[in-house]
């Protein structure tokens, strides 16, 4: 609680917001194909032959073998604890990553204690080799991406106006480059709010892959469709500015950490290199907000002439 406490209590509030965000949506989900979700997550982020290792324990509990699969049953458990809550985040079974990892040692060991037949112990010395290759390249992609374009985005608005003021779609992490916590605030929901901030001196709009999930049209995560004006916003004007960001594993492990659908998520992670949802954009409010209000006046024009 004492370290919650600093930043104005922020961190606690997003603590137990969180806590009671889980509460009050688990029940909601209905959905029965999210039950593969953890499953999904092994053969995708860990490989398919670190999965089919690991689920080919049911075999040894077939045969009865027993006191090597604890380590599989306590993986088991967590994953379906974790299947009950609304946000079904990888990260929840990293604490049970040991365990897997046991337990794709042992089939292993099993695999090539059973077998005799120098060609079947080749075939276990292959696909481990492989299994380690395959696993060294998913750690690779994830070590060789770039660094948070968040500072770089950061340092740009500021070498342009040192007294730059933004708001930003991760307010709490672009809140660490600025020396005072005031100048970032969170993108607003309406164009209504976004004009009051723009007149308050707030000249700069960073969306960045968070907001496929606290600010989508349908307030369902991963959603390509954004809401209000910033889905306009994307479609009509360019960026000041754009920031590759996230690459390919990085997005995947960010759209699977945040997962409430898996079907949902599995289609935007499809799209998401064709429809740039990865990147972070950088937009001067100076240069869009007047052809903004000209396309809403424009708008309710057309309407009052449709209405007579």
């Amino acid at each position: 609680f004492g370290i919650g406490s600093f930043n104005h209590g922020q961190n606690m509030a997003v603590i137990f917001s969180w806590v009671f965000h889980q509460t009050d949506m688990a029940s909601a989900q209905r959905d029965w194909f999210n039950i593969f979700s953890y499953p999904y997550y092994l053969f995708r982020l860990e490989t398919v032959l670190f999965a089919l290792a690991f689920f080919a324990n049911f075999y040894l509990a077939a045969k009865k073998n027993w006191k090597p699969l604890v380590p599989f049953a306590l993986a088991l458990l967590q994953m379906a604890v974790f299947t009950c809550a609304s946000e079904k985040g990888a990260r929840y079974v990293g604490v049970v990553l040991p365990f897997m990892a046991m337990s794709v040692a042992y089939l292993v060991s099993w695999c090539w204690s059973s077998v005799r037949e120098p060609k079947m112990r080749a075939a276990v010395i292959a696909f481990s080799l492989l299994m380690a290759v395959m696993m060294a390249y998913k750690s690779f992609a994830l070590a060789s991406s770039s660094p948070s374009d968040y500072r770089a985005s950061a340092m740009l608005l500021k070498s342009h106006d040192p007294q730059a003021k933004i708001l930003s779609s991760q307010p709490y992490v672009q809140k660490l480059y600025f020396k005072n916590a005031d100048d970032v605030r969170e993108v607003p929901s309406s164009f209504e709010v976004l004009l009051s901030e723009y007149k308050n001196g707030y000249r700069y709009l960073v969306l960045c892959p968070q907001a496929y999930i606290s600010m989508t049209e349908s307030k369902a995560r991963f959603d390509p469709q954004l809401r209000g004006y910033m889905g306009f916003l994307i479609m009509k004007f360019p960026p000041k500015k754009i920031y590759p960001h996230f690459n390919a594993a990085i997005m995947e492990r960010f759209v699977l950490e945040h997962n409430e659908n898996l079907g949902r998520s599995i289609r935007f992670l499809n799209a998401a290199e064709a429809r740039h949802f990865g990147v972070l954009r950088i937009y001067d409010l100076g240069e869009i907000i007047p052809p903004m209000l000209s396309a809403a006046a424009r708008a309710s024009v057309q309407g009052q002439g449709g209405g007579k």
